[in-house]
């Protein structure tokens, strides 16, 4: 099978910055791979990532402590975790559509679980109870809660959206006089 030209081509001037950064190097095929490419990535990725976390400690949202090598070191504002919350809230919002649904997830198992959300927040269940909602965020791609689901210990119950009927509406709106 042949590889794609565009593609090919990429990777040739990957290869060719590599080693204009590195002209004494020389590798395997692996280790090109696994050494020179990964660098390329690594190296294109360094000057984005610097802006970001910039932006990031500006907005107070992470914390820049110095070590005794100078380097600098970067962690979570605690402070800010309810902002957090709800910037990834937004983005996921806005990459879904606005659609996705909370859900809250049920402990089917006969002993108190803990799950650590993706958030690193905990929730704990005692047998038969469930969560409080859960946005998408928290929950997209832990492996730990699919295993769980997995084994049948826990189930996921979509919640419901909104009602917009309009006669829900009307009722809800009505003075308890009016009722």
């Amino acid at each position: 099978m042949l590889a794609s030209h565009s593609r090919v081509a990429q990777i040739s001037r990957e290869i060719l910055a590599y080693l204009s950064r590195n002209p004494g190097a020389g590798d395997t095929i692996e280790g090109v791979v696994q050494w020179w490419l990964l660098d390329q990535i690594v190296s294109e990725q360094t000057d984005f990532v610097e802006e970001a976390l910039a932006n990031l400690v500006a907005e107070g949202i992470l914390v820049e402590s110095v070590d005794a090598e100078s380097r600098s070191r970067f962690r979570l504002n605690p402070a800010k975790r309810s902002e957090i919350a709800e910037l990834l809230r937004e983005t996921d919002q806005v990459k879904s559509g606005g659609t996705e649904m909370p859900l809250r997830i049920k402990n089917r198992s006969r002993r108190l679980l803990t799950v650590e959300l993706n958030t690193r927040e905990s929730t704990h269940l005692a047998p038969g109870e469930v969560s409080r909602p859960l946005e998408e965020y928290e929950v997209r791609e832990n492996r730990q809660l699919e295993k769980l689901v997995a084994r049948g210990e826990i189930e996921k119950l979509v919640e419901d959206p909104p009602s917009t009927d309009t006669e829900t509406r009307k009722k809800s709106s009505r003075s308890p006089a009016a009722v």
